[in-house]
């Protein structure tokens, strides 16, 4: 009889236990751990990015230089080369006309950076390109005839003699009767100011 009740007892404690852990379990929901963040990519970056140099003339090259960081494309706008990622790299560019360019930077997770750099193109420089004579050496008040050619002449400047016609952007021709062995020099005036200059000598017997 002893047993039994031990044994009643026993199963009912059990019972007991199993029902407060059925009622813990309703309590309390299950917890469950948080997923990891993935840490954001860094944005690429452009250090540097310019034209050299950035004001030139017209039919003169320049060079076009970028460095790239944390980047697997890169692309230009104007797209006039072909473009990868570096961490520095120049190569030339011939703009016929002013051009800014915009340099754009792409990573692993799409994100962009972009950058701009402007190239100024001026008028074409000056030059002369020839001065011509008759003769080197003439008599004391004889005539001494000269021209010359240019390109992209502004304006003409003369040290001495006269233009015999107004110069134009190609040159002109002057005259001078000259008493002594004269030097002539002749300047020729770009649209920004520069200037080219040649000279010529008269000798006077």
């Amino acid at each position: 009889m002893n047993d039994f009740v031990t044994s009643y007892r026993g199963a009912k404690r059990s019972v007991v236990l199993a029902l407060a852990g059925i009622l813990a379990g309703c309590g309390s929901p299950p917890q469950t751990a948080a997923p990891a963040s993935k840490p954001e990519a860094a944005k690429p970056t452009i250090p540097m990015f310019y034209a050299s140099p950035s004001t030139l003339r017209d039919g003169e090259p320049s060079k076009l230089c970028y460095s790239t960081e944390g980047t697997t494309s890169v692309t230009l706008d104007p797209p006039i080369e072909r473009m990868w990622p570096a961490l520095s790299r120049c190569f030339e560019i011939n703009p016929k006309k002013t051009t800014t360019y915009t340099l754009t930077a792409t990573n692993t997770a799409g994100q962009k950076t972009t950058a701009t750099t402007k190239a100024t193109v001026g008028p074409p420089s000056v030059k002369i390109l020839e001065v011509s004579v008759n003769a080197l050496e003439i008599a004391s008040g004889e005539a001494f005839p000269f021209c010359v050619k240019a390109r992209n002449a502004a304006s003409w400047k003369l040290s001495a003699g006269q233009w015999r016609t107004p110069p134009g952007p190609s040159g002109g021709c002057a005259v001078d009767r000259p008493t002594k062995t004269t030097t002539y020099t002749i300047t020729a005036v770009g649209a920004m100011g520069e200037t080219d200059t040649e000279r010529v000598t008269a000798t006077v017997k």
